[in-house]
């Protein structure tokens, strides 16, 4: 059964959660860098849920809502993370909502509140 459009929104927002929280220590990584770091341990966490039966399962399905999910390449998304962390962008937010207008507000608390930590 495919997962639906609102459990892959959650799932980059659960990404997009754990990359803010390394930004501040980290921001001199490469956004590629805190994203596999971020969907690594994110994987991690649902294998031990059992959502995932393997971690390798669980890159791939994390890797695939960041990316085909959106209908993007891993680059252009580092690109929109990059620009709503350094430059307050919404672009990123505006993607999300337009592919899943049925957790909009849930969208737009998420991206609130990571607004308020800067």
């Amino acid at each position: 059964m495919p997962r639906s459009n609102e459990t892959q929104i959650r799932t980059v927002l659960a990404v997009l959660g754990l990359i803010r929280r390394q930004y501040p220590k980290y921001k001199n990584d490469q956004i590629q860098t805190l994203r596999r770091n971020a969907i690594m341990n994110f994987s991690q966490t649902e294998l031990e849920k059992g959502r995932f039966t393997t971690i390798k399962s669980g890159v791939n399905s994390i890797q695939s809502a960041c990316t085909r999910g959106l209908n993007i390449k891993a680059d252009e998304f580092d690109n929109l993370v990059e620009k709503w962390l350094s430059k307050g962008s919404n672009k990123l937010e505006s993607v999300l909502v337009n592919l899943s207008p049925k957790i909009e507000s849930e969208i737009r608390q998420f991206f609130n509140l990571y607004f308020l930590l800067t």
